[in-house]
């Protein structure tokens, strides 16, 4: 038998593990495809990945499936009409089969400069869940490429409606996601000011101290505190600048999207995100 040990292109990657066929189907339908399996009557609807022989929900009546292939052919080709065929670069999040994050980042006409060298570019994310974890919803934030870090800044618009509903049916509607692109300048002022507000060594470990007192959910891990002010320390001498408040942000941020022991789903990781920046905000903005 002869193994192969060749790695999926990015294009079976999207079919396989993006694309794959999902019924919703009748809990009798599902029941008898997965060999008469018993399931709860208070549900009257199921979803399945024929492919996968997954069962992923169960639902109400009412529950109304919004395949990754609609939304992945809509949303690739509004990028394509508003930065061109080969304007973005594309790549998704699965979360075991049932919460999905599509991601196109915008190439060179939308990157930005907060700094000189501290360059970030738009991310575009289209949300969409089997499960009824998430409503399907987009998010606009950003990428940054010092060190990779890959953070997104939630706070600009991270539940934009993309389905407008009519009395028969239901279509995609991407207008509100070119409005907040139009005003994307108002959220980089802000980040320069951040970056203009110069922090103390104590006004540092202040608010590190501070965040290890939230009782969030979402709150950062206390065992991970100790390991912030080191990365504001590389950044500053990477960058050539004095720690500031934008940097403690990433400082957080670097963890959040990297460090294996935050060890949540995406959807936290933005909430944990989130509350960091409002609390940076509201103490040194």
């Amino acid at each position: 038998m002869t193994v192969s040990n060749t790695k999926p292109t990015n294009e079976e990657r999207i079919n396989n593990d993006l694309l794959f066929n999902v019924l919703q189907l009748n809990t009798q339908q599902a029941s008898n495809i997965l060999g008469g399996v018993n399931l709860s009557k208070q549900y009257q609807t199921a979803i399945y990945a024929p492919d996968k022989n997954k069962l992923l929900h169960l639902a109400g009546s009412n529950y109304k499936l919004i395949s990754n292939v609609e939304l992945y052919e809509n949303a690739k080709n509004e990028m394509a009409n508003l930065f061109g065929s080969n304007g973005f670069k594309f790549n998704f999040v699965n979360e075991d089969d049932r919460r999905f994050f599509m991601k196109f980042t915008i190439k060179d006409d939308s990157k930005f400069d907060v700094n000189v060298g501290d360059v970030i570019e738009t991310v575009i994310t289209f949300k969409n869940s089997y499960d009824g974890n998430m409503k399907l919803s987009a998010s606009i934030g950003f990428n940054r490429l010092v060190c990779s870090n890959g953070m997104t800044a939630y706070e600009l618009n991270n539940n934009i409606q993309i389905l407008k509903h009519s009395k028969n049916a239901s279509e995609f509607d991407f207008s509100e996601i070119r409005s907040s692109l139009s005003v994307m300048d108002v959220q980089i002022i802000k980040y320069k000011k951040l970056q203009e507000r110069f922090l103390t060594y104590n006004e540092i470990t202040d608010f590190i101290e501070q965040v290890g007192k939230s009782k969030e959910r979402e709150a950062f891990p206390k065992g991970l505190l100790k390991d912030v002010f080191p990365i504001v320390e590389r950044e500053s001498s990477l960058l050539n600048t004095a720690p500031n408040a934008w940097l403690l942000y990433n400082a957080f941020n670097f963890h959040i999207n990297h460090n294996v022991k935050i060890g949540l789903d995406l959807k936290s990781k933005e909430k944990m995100d989130s509350l960091i920046y409002e609390d940076i905000q509201s103490t040194f903005y």
